[in-house]
């Protein structure tokens, strides 16, 4: 089997097949099919992948693409800079130093139930992070979890303070309505 350029500028893939002929001698049927648009619609997947993992390298939110054996297949800028490199280790392993994953982990619950989901997690490093997990096929077909983490530590303070000086108020006999609790 061997590609070719014909004279014509197309793509073909060939596949030759050693055969006898009725009188014995060797021959070879070849058979050629055009591969053009096929190698296009694979470039154009590429450009598209490329295309979106440049997008996500920009964003401020740390994001990530795991697979379904807790590998990260793609992690942008952000959550290089917060979990360090993967190295070709599951995720349990390079953020958490686990053997196994992660009894709290959500993650892949999407997996099961094609339905997003936010969960929260105390990182290692003292830091609250709100996890939002999509559902996500990879241009070839494989099933994928989009993550993207986003640092709530300073917002969860701010809510403990908030309500800690509403029950002190309120142990003061002071009235005090909460009128939004963040998400």
């Amino acid at each position: 089997r061997w590609e070719w350029r014909g004279p014509d500028g197309r793509d073909y893939d060939i596949y030759d097949f050693p055969f006898a002929d009725a009188d014995g001698s060797p021959l070879i049927m070849e058979v050629g099919l055009d591969i053009t648009e096929l190698k296009q619609a694979a470039a154009g997947l590429q450009a598209e992948r490329q295309r979106l993992y440049e997008v996500l390298e920009t964003l401020p939110a740390m994001i990530c693409l795991l697979t379904q054996d807790h590998h990260v297949a793609f992690a942008n800028k952000s959550f290089r800079e917060k979990f360090g490199e993967a190295h070709d280790r599951p995720c349990y392993e390079y953020r958490f130093g686990l053997s196994q994953p992660c009894p709290f982990c959500e993650s892949h619950e999407v997996l099961k139930t094609g339905q997003p989901r936010v969960w929260q997690v105390n990182a290692p490093d003292g830091s609250i992070i709100a996890a939002h997990d999509f559902p996500f096929t990879d241009v070839d077909g494989t099933p994928m979890v989009l993550e993207m983490f986003l640092d709530v530590t300073e917002q969860r303070r701010a809510e403990q303070q908030a309500r800690s000086a509403a029950e002190y108020a309120r142990s003061l006999g002071l009235p005090v309505e909460i009128v939004s609790d963040f998400p």
